[in-house]
């Protein structure tokens, strides 16, 4: 669950699911 303020929009470039929960890695504009 994702709560929290949105600052802008990233590209998913992986997701790494665990047993019990899941690391999205995202690449931002201007990084």
């Amino acid at each position: 669950m994702f709560t929290g303020i949105v600052a802008g929009m990233a590209k998913v470039v992986a997701i790494d699911k665990k047993q019990n929960f899941q690391t999205h890695t995202v690449e931002l504009e201007g990084a």
